[in-house]
């Protein structure tokens, strides 16, 4: 048989990943992390996520760098310098 996985809920899944269900749901609708169906899911689909998939996710997103490299903190330092000097 093949190693099968746990499938992780919904709940489980966006507490590893640090996000709210909601989050992954959107993240799951716009096919960044693919899903496995449960049940029927009359009103709403029952997902199940699987952890290889979850790695996948995490792996795809992982930057390497400082936090100055995509110009956050270069603009912040920016808008405080804009607040500070609009007090004066």
């Amino acid at each position: 048989m093949i190693g099968l996985a746990k499938l992780l809920t919904v709940k489980e899944t966006a507490d590893l990943l640090a996000i709210s269900p909601s989050t992954l749901r959107d993240l799951v609708r716009h096919g960044e992390i693919a899903f496995v169906q449960r049940g029927r899911g009359i009103q709403r689909l029952h997902l199940a996520l699987h952890p290889s998939e979850i790695e996948s996710y995490i792996k795809r997103n992982t930057k390497r760098g400082h936090l100055s490299d995509d110009g956050f903190l270069e603009q912040r330092t920016a808008r405080l310098a804009v607040r500070k000097a609009a007090r004066r």
